[in-house]
Order: C-alpha cells, then structure tokens, then sequence
C-alpha cells in the first residue's frame, strides 16, 4: 500500500512514511487512518468544517493534521455541500433569462460576410519616420452567423478614413446586406456622408452592369456595447495576440497591416461549434468557407461524388453545402444556451 500504514504501541493504525525525522507532532507525521464511510469520520470533518466554514481544500487539509481519512477529500466536499450555513452564505443568483439571437446570427447558406459587425480597437503606435511616432487604429469586421473576422488599419478616427477602411473592406469581401456598428462619431458620421451620396438609406449603385445593392447600416442603442458584442468579444482575442506578436516594437504602418492580416488568418482558423475529442479529428472553422480550406487539407471532404469531375465549380458548391451542414449539426443548436 503507498500509505505505508502501521500499528503503534495503543493499537491505533496510522499512516507510516519518511517524515520521522520531521520537527512537528507525532500526530502530524503520522495521523491516524480511517475509513471513509464511517461515522467518526463524518463528525471529524464537520467539526474541522465549522471552524470557519471553509472550502473544500482547506477543510481537507483540516482533518489530515490528526487524520487521514480515506477519499476525505470528497467527504470535505459532501460536508461543504450539505452545510446550511454556507448555502445561507453563499446563495445562487437568480439566471437571467438571455434574449432571443437576432435573425442576423441565425441565417445559414448566405455569402460571407453577408451580415457583418463592426468596431474600432486600439491605438497602436507606428513608426512613420526615423524619429517620429505616430497612432494607428484597428477596424474589425466579423461575420455575425460563422464569427469570421477581417481586420483592416486606420490611420485615425475620422470620418474620412473609415470611409476608406470601407472601400476597402467592400472590394475584398463585397458589400453585406446589413452593417452593424455601435454610436462612435466616425461610424455615424460615415453614415451620414453616405446617405448624402445616395438617396434613401445607403443604396449603393453597382458598377459597370447598374445594378443597385440594397445595404441597412443599424446602430445599437446608445450606451449598450453587448449589442455589438459579436464584434467586442473578438477584439480581446486580437489585442491579446498582437500583443504576443508585437509586443513593445514599433512598427511601420505597413507592418502593422501585415501582423493584422496574419492574426485574423489565425483567428479564423479556431474551431467554432463542436470541438471533437480527437486531437486528430474533423472540425470546421471560418477559414473553410473563406478559403476552402482550413489547413492544407480540406476537413469536409470527400468531394467526388459528382458525376462530372471536370466542373471545379461543382467540387466548390459541395465544400460550400457541406460547410452549412456542418453550420447547422454542430454550431446551431450550441447557439440555443
């Protein structure tokens, strides 16, 4: 047995070990052993669990100055559980009863960045000269149902200057059907302008084919930042990894456009819904229905059952279904708590 466990001179079986030579109590170095269902050793736990009614940890370790109860860890946590004093101390909140998601979180089989979240973040200083520093703005845009993430550089926070992060983030991802952002006076302001270029509430006419794209801007309410949560909750997770990346440097503009790009590619490669116990196994990510692919292989696949394989357009559309399959298996019914 690994409590080397022995009978001293009154007949009491006590736990043996190498601590003989230790300056403390007999009692200490050697402490009785006792099974654990018996009733002595319930009473013991609850007299060492009175005397200040404390964690389960700190009862244990109570009863093991004297005693060594068998499993007494887990009888420290029974005794705690049962207390009354400490359920009268420690009551249970009452849980809030969260909102229903919005339809823009809930809508499977649309474009990327179909409905999108946006927000500022920052400031981070740049380097613009040999001797001159400067401030520089992130902008994240996130994909409200997949959670994907596409992160552009401002060079500040006007109005002007969001407007360009805008062109930009239109020409590599399209234009989203619904923009939500939060009060901030460049992002109003930007909606303003717009709606002075346009008649009605930002339709935007397409180029070269006169197409017209009907876009929402919606704002939250005022001085309610969960609203944007979608978009909030993202930004810890890129300032905690430009911070593992950058960390006290300054960097160039450019630089700095560089380590964001490459940490939204990281952001979108997380796993989202149903994370399988295999360290080896299938999941789906942002960067599968971005990319294709999330690594160098393709999760979802195969993708050979079409009957003409020459049509790559075919192989494309299947990774696309089997992404929204795997959307509504694993991440859907995640989104009910």
């Amino acid at each position: 047995m690994t409590l080397s466990p022995f009978t001293d001179s009154e007949g009491v079986i006590r736990v043996g070990g190498r601590a003989d030579k230790a300056t403390v109590f007999y009692e200490s170095k050697h402490p009785a052993l006792l099974p654990y269902a018996r009733w002595i050793s319930l009473l013991i736990t609850r007299q060492s669990h009175s005397f200040g009614h404390n964690g389960v940890a700190t009862t244990a370790e109570k009863v093991r100055r004297n005693f060594w109860i068998i499993r007494g860890h887990y009888l420290a946590k029974s005794v705690k559980h049962k207390c009354v004093f400490c359920k009268e101390m420690q009551p249970k909140a009452e849980v809030q009863v969260m909102a229903d998601l919005p339809e823009l979180r809930l809508a499977p089989h649309t474009p990327p960045f179909h409905f999108t979240s946006c927000d500022y973040f920052g400031p981070y200083k740049v380097k613009i000269g040999r001797n001159k520093t400067t401030k520089n703005y992130g902008v994240i845009f996130t994909w409200l149902n997949t959670r994907a993430v596409h992160l552009e550089l401002a060079a500040d926070c006007t109005t002007m200057d969001f407007l360009q992060v805008l062109r930009r983030f239109f020409a590599m991802r399209g234009y989203p059907k619904c923009m939500l952002s939060d009060n901030g006076t460049q992002l109003v302001g930007a909606v303003a302008e717009l709606r002075k270029m346009v008649k009605g509430l930002w339709i935007l006419s397409g180029i070269g084919n006169g197409m017209e794209i009907h876009n929402h801007w919606s704002s939250t309410t005022p001085g309610a930042p969960q609203q944007n949560g979608c978009a909030e909750a993202f930004v810890k997770g890129v300032n905690i990894a430009l911070k593992k990346a950058i960390g006290d440097s300054t960097l160039t503009p450019f630089e700095l456009y560089t380590c964001l790009l490459e940490v939204a590619n990281l952001v979108n490669q997380r796993p989202i819904g149903r994370i399988p116990n295999n360290p080896d196994g299938v999941y789906i990510c942002p960067n599968d229905i971005l990319l294709g692919r999330a690594l160098p292989q393709v999760p979802q696949g195969p993708f050979n059952e079409t009957k003409n394989p020459c049509k790559h357009v075919e192989l494309v559309q299947k990774i696309v279904d089997s992404f929204w399959r795997h959307w509504t298996r694993d991440v859907f019914p995640s989104l009910f708590l």
